[in-house]
């Protein structure tokens, strides 16, 4: 039996790029890894939004900082990890990008066969080459070098601007929300009718062992 596992990451924090390497060495044993991007601010914005209407308050998304990315929860498989990742992630909080999620969310609805290639690409930007991709100029150099054409490229850094995406990502942050998830990474493990949740690798580990034969 195939089974489906469904990934929301954010492309700054530490543990999805953890979450994505180690799901991948599941791909072999009959998962399927369904990988959506999410950004942690919005997310965390709207369990903050929900929070603050419970108490009729008001809550500045500006505000929203603390506690958008975290430090490394767990790491199993020794995925290596840049030892300044807390200082990338506050780069990533302070420029207050969107760049890389939309990137990624254009990306799966306009070229779904390249998608993974993409998600790769940006977390090697990221977590190996510790390059920035928060600006356009920076993700029209990430497409050239996965091989797209100009214009493709070009299309790609417009997208980023593209309300219809934006809409799509929003879908996401939303639909994580809904399922429980206060940050990202966060797992939906399917198994036939079944559907069990995790917050960390370790955790989505432990559901997946139980269901490899």
């Amino acid at each position: 039996m195939s089974h489906r596992i469904r990934f929301f990451f954010d492309a700054h924090c530490v543990n999805s790029w953890i979450g994505f390497k180690t799901l991948q060495t599941f791909q072999s044993s009959g998962f399927f890894i369904d990988c959506i991007p999410v950004l942690n601010k919005r997310l965390l914005y709207k369990r903050r939004q929900k929070e603050a209407n419970a108490k009729f308050t008001y809550i500045d998304p500006d505000d929203i900082v603390h506690g958008v990315y975290k430090k490394v929860a767990s790491n199993p498989l020794k995925i290596p990890i840049p030892e300044d990742y807390e200082r990338i992630q506050g780069e990533a909080i302070q420029q207050r990008s969107s760049a890389a999620a939309m990137f990624l969310t254009s990306l799966k609805m306009s070229y779904p066969d390249r998608f993974m290639e993409g998600v790769e690409s940006i977390g090697e930007h990221v977590w190996v080459k510790r390059s920035h991709v928060f600006r356009g100029f920076q993700i029209f150099r990430l497409a050239e070098q996965m091989g797209f054409e100009h214009r493709q490229c070009d299309s790609l850094v417009t997208s980023l601007c593209d309300y219809r995406v934006n809409d799509v990502l929003n879908k996401s942050i939303g639909e994580a929300f809904q399922h429980g998830a206060k940050s990202a990474p966060f797992y939906l493990i399917k198994n036939g009718d079944d559907e069990e949740k995790a917050n960390d690798i370790e955790e989505a580990m432990r559901i997946i062992d139980k269901l490899i034969p």
